[in-house]
């Protein structure tokens, strides 16, 4: 007696009629429909056995339904013993099924064997519930190869074979932020720079975030899905402030670059670029050595409020275009353009610049423009100085202005030296004889090059006017000649000839220029400097112009308020001049009012 049942659970039929008879039963698979739902849409399709081949899309198996059940067709037969039986083994997420096939010795071949081996199979499946979809494709042939040689007569053995798979999870990568220029100023490279107070340079790469890959979810073979590894994501950290940085996307990973030379910050608004770095204090243990390219306009301040040194001592320094610094400088270097100090600097401090500008100076100071309120026993060597107090002070540069010049200074003007308000007791004023002789023998060399220079420009001129006089009697000819080789080849070469004399002209031409330009300073030089002393000025007793020449000095006592010094002949020449007017001293004063603090 057979009976015929759909159901979606075989085994829980095979329970209900065994109930009714006594005889021992089993069942057969006649036939399976696949049945899928989407949640989302809430749509149901039903699948047939030719239609499974859909399923083995990793795409269609994971997200075309949520939920997959089989409906069977089976048929309620008499329970007949099998001579083999059928062991089965997954791994723990039930993603690889495997069987191991036991054959007793005492099976023999018959026609139907193959499908009863499909039957076993298929009924263990049912009954761990496995869906019986996505078959590994070589399955068909690995159960004829054991047909086959179980009809050969290889018994009493163990076969294995893999049955199906699903869809295995793909873990997700956490993302990644790279950093390739740091603000932690616990980051150092040794004493020389800390990685924050190092410059930038423009397209520099400064960090770079690697993009986060999501996790996949898989499904098991009995249509459950199976969930990633949960990763907690680091998320892009850089915000940008402003467009002093840009970005460049790529495939992984976006990189940031600078778009500019400057120093990397960090504020409210996100990271960017200053012209400007801001610190408390330059020292070995806080920012180490600062260096910049003095070419970049940036700019170093340091706002230092305790007593300490704003720059301490030690073999840090500063070099960078403009520095700023609101207190004081201890025994160190500064190079920069612009240099501003608030405070004082060390008698052994060193600095090099361009524009100065300096409250207390008691070091040594090499620049073009000087500005200094107190100069207290430091050394400046200058273009232009203006310095409101000096004492014990060494002054050299060629324009100096000093407003209250106290005891103790020795003053070396190479062209103007004013004072305004007072000159107290035992100040030197020098002149180098070295200086002079040096420019005389200049000044001898460069008048005999222009005389011999002003020669070789008669001659090129000579020789330009015979070969234009040439070429312009010879245009005709040329014009008319041009299938005769030997005066085509006569005439390029006087006109390359006239070329090259022209390219010689301008050269000498140039050379004329500097050479002239260079006589009229030597010339102003040798004019002599002006020693300006204010006529409401006060000069004490005990202040001196001094000569040295031939390394004996000569002491004159400075007592006239207007002088002009010159040399002939190794002898110096000090004679009264003219007062400047007021308009002229504001004049001279004013080209420091940009340095005035």
């Amino acid at each position: 007696m057979s009976k015929l049942i759909k159901t979606f659970n075989p085994y829980e039929s095979l329970k209900q009629e065994q109930n009714k008879t006594s005889q021992e039963l089993d069942f057969k698979i006649l036939n399976y429909n696949t049945i899928c739902t989407n949640f989302k849409t809430r749509k149901k399709k039903t699948y047939q056995e030719e239609d499974l081949n859909l399923f083995y899309s990793d795409e269609f198996f994971l997200d075309g339904f949520q939920d997959i059940t089989q409906e069977f067709l089976i048929e309620m037969v008499p329970k007949n013993s099998k001579l083999f039986k059928f062991s089965f083994k997954s791994d723990k997420n039930l993603l690889c099924l495997k069987a191991s096939l036991v054959v007793s010795s005492n099976l023999s071949y018959y026609t139907e064997l193959k499908n009863d081996i499909f039957q076993e199979l298929f009924k263990g499946m049912v009954k761990y519930k496995i869906l019986i979809i996505r078959l590994d494709r070589n399955l068909d042939n690995n159960i004829n190869n054991i047909v086959q040689a179980i009809k050969q007569g290889f018994k009493d053995k163990e076969y294995e074979i893999i049955i199906s798979r699903g869809v295995d999870t793909q873990e997700g990568k956490i993302d990644e932020v790279k950093f390739h220029r740091h603000l932690d100023d616990k980051l150092d490279h040794s004493y020389d720079e800390k990685d924050y107070c190092r410059p930038v340079q423009k397209d520099e790469l400064l960090f770079e975030y690697v993009l986060k890959i999501e996790g996949k979810k898989g499904k098991n073979l009995q249509g459950k899905p199976i969930l990633p590894k949960e990763i907690k994501f680091l998320n892009n950290p850089f915000k940008l402030k402003d467009q002093s940085i840009y970005e460049i996307n790529f495939n992984d990973r976006i990189k940031y670059y600078s778009a500019k030379y400057g120093f990397l910050f960090q504020d409210n608004e996100g990271y960017g670029i200053s012209n400007t770095l801001k610190v408390s204090q330059v020292g070995l243990k806080t920012t180490g050595t600062i260096k910049t390219d003095l070419d970049e306009d940036v700019c170093v301040e340091i706002v230092n409020n305790s007593i300490d040194d704003a720059v301490k001592s030690g073999i840090v320094n500063i070099q960078t275009s403009k520095v700023k610094i609101n207190g004081n400088v201890g025994y160190t270097q500064l190079h920069g353009k612009t240099i501003i100090i608030q405070g004082a600097t060390h008698a052994k401090s060193q600095i090099y610049g361009s524009d100065v500008f300096i409250n207390i100076h008691k070091g040594f100071l090499q620049a073009d423009c000087v500005y200094i309120k107190n100069l207290e026993q430091g050394h400046v060597k200058a273009k232009d100085v203006y310095i409101e107090k000096c004492s014990g002070a060494i002054i050299e540069a060629d324009n100096i202005f000093i407003k209250d010049c106290l005891k103790g200074n020795k003053i070396y003007p190479r062209k103007k030296l004013i004072v305004e308000n007072c000159m107290k007791d035992n100040n030197k004023i020098y002149f180098e004889y070295s200086d002079i002789e040096k420019s005389n023998k200049e000044l001898f060399n460069f008048k005999d090059l222009s005389v011999k220079l002003e020669h070789s420009l008669k001659i090129v001129l000579l020789n330009l006017e015979k070969t234009y006089k040439y070429l312009l009697s010879e245009q005709t000819n040329f014009i008319n000649a041009k299938k005769c080789k030997l005066l085509l080849s006569a005439y390029s070469e006087k006109l390359n000839k006239y070329n090259f004399l022209i390219e010689q002209y301008k050269e000498l031409i140039n050379l004329k220029f500097e050479i002239s330009s260079k006589i009229d300073k030597l010339n102003e030089k040798m004019d002599g400097v002006k020693i300006h002393i204010c006529t409401n000025a006060k000069i004490d007793i005990g202040n001196f112009i001094c000569f040295n020449i031939n390394k004996d000095e000569h002491k004159y006592n400075l007592v006239s308020s207007n002088l002009s010094i010159s040399f002939q002949n190794q002898n110096p020449t000090i004679k009264e001049c003219e007062k400047y007017s007021e308009i002229e001293l504001k004049e001279f004063s004013s080209v420091f009012d940009y340095l005035k603090q």
